[in-house]
């Protein structure tokens, strides 16, 4: 009898032992399930694709992850968040297929889509969060319109399009016949160490004048030089003071700048040169201070960032004390420092916000252009700062 008991309970413990097995395996099976979906999940593999026109007709039918799979968007997670007014939006993080640019070419028609599509589906403000590409896209249901990286109607402008095929304005090639220009220019165009014995300095010390030409400077920086109608040697390529328009244009093609009949002038490798009846103004090129602006380009990303620790007016300090051409102003909200010799100017406002203008003599190095990417810059690419110099001193 006790035999076919302990039989009993051996079958019984032997049955229990089989359940515990099953549900373990059973319950395995579940965990490796789940972890298969959320994988898949990620991989948007388990969504099906859906065709854009069927998206349009019956956008409410489908799910934020299956509209977004079918823009070719992956790894797509989303909540629900609170807004400074406390109103709901979704927040979802994402990788787009495709940068803001591709090859120089714009995206916003894709980008368009999106954003009209989810806006009809949530009928909520949404943000759009893609960290690997650098995008932020937030559309704000009340007012109708969307932003990229906090900036309305980003594609307007190109900014990233125009810095990358940004063509310099074409040189002609000659040669300074000035003993006096050819001195400047191998002195780099500072003003100490020059072997010219000037006649005086003016009181505002803007200029030294010698017999036959000035030179207006700041500190030790030679911005220009002004020859004037006594002076009668060469200049360029055999080209005097006074020698007529004609001539000059036969010799150096069509002028790049021009000021009515007044003016013609021109850019070489090297030099700016503005031809009147009565005097030749040359003044340095750009392209002398172009390793000076990776440096540069780096403080302004730092100030830009609010990494520069010791506030604006060292900051402004800073520039004016290491690059020599730059002077700084007070405007209505904050400072405005520049140089037109350069081609850039910033301004640096009294809530810490910073904006960069770009003219067409600058070239941007690589330290500025995810800035132009982002429309953070204003490109005045229609505008040479140097040529704009020397018509607004002839008008005062």
């Amino acid at each position: 009898m006790s035999n076919i008991n302990r039989n009993k309970d051996s079958k019984k413990i032997i049955i229990m032992f089989l359940v515990v097995i099953t549900v373990i395996l059973c319950m395995i099976m579940c965990i490796l399930n789940i972890f298969t979906n959320i994988k898949e999940y990620n991989n948007s593999s388990n969504i099906k694709v859906i065709n854009e026109s069927d998206i349009e007709e019956k956008t409410s039918y489908y799910s934020i992850e299956e509209i977004l799979t079918s823009y070719d968007c992956k790894n797509i997670m989303y909540t629900i968040e609170k807004d400074k007014e406390n109103n709901d939006y979704y927040k979802i993080i994402l990788n787009f297929p495709y940068k803001l640019y591709e090859e120089n070419e714009s995206k916003k028609d894709y980008f368009d889509k999106v954003v009209k599509i989810l806006n009809i589906k949530l009928n909520y403000s949404f943000e759009l969060i893609d960290d690997k590409k650098n995008i932020d896209i937030y559309y704000d249901l009340q007012k109708k319109y969307y932003t990229i990286n906090g900036i309305k109607d980003y594609y307007d402008n190109n900014a990233y399009l125009k810095v990358n095929n940004h063509e310099e304005i074409s040189s002609i090639k000659g040669i300074e016949d000035s003993l006096h220009l050819n001195s400047i220019m191998s002195n780099n165009w500072d003003r100490h160490g020059l072997k010219l014995e000037s006649d005086l300095i003016d009181e505002d010390q803007e200029f030294l004048y010698y017999e036959n030409f000035k030179i207006n400077y700041s500190d030790r920086n030679i911005n220009y030089i002004e020859f004037e109608n006594t002076y009668e040697n060469n200049i360029y390529q055999d080209i005097k003071v006074g020698t007529d328009f004609d001539k000059i244009e036969k010799k150096l093609g069509k002028p790049t700048f021009k000021n009515g009949k007044k003016m013609i002038g021109y850019k070489d490798d090297d030099i700016y040169l503005f031809f009147y009846k009565d005097k030749v103004v040359v003044y340095p090129s750009s392209s002398k201070y172009k390793s000076e602006n990776i440096d540069l380009e780096k403080k302004l990303i730092e100030y830009y960032d609010g990494k520069f620790e010791d506030g604006r007016s060292m900051f402004v300090k800073s520039i004016i004390d290491n690059y020599l051409d730059f002077t700084s102003e007070i405007v209505d909200d904050g400072v405005k420092v520049s140089s037109y010799l350069r081609g850039i100017e910033f301004y640096l406002y009294d809530d810490s916000s910073m904006k960069i203008i770009i003219y067409d003599n600058y070239k941007i190095q690589e330290e500025l252009k995810e800035m132009a990417e982002k429309n953070l810059i204003n490109l005045n690419y229609d505008t040479d700062s140097i040529y704009l110099n020397e018509i607004n001193k002839e008008s005062e």
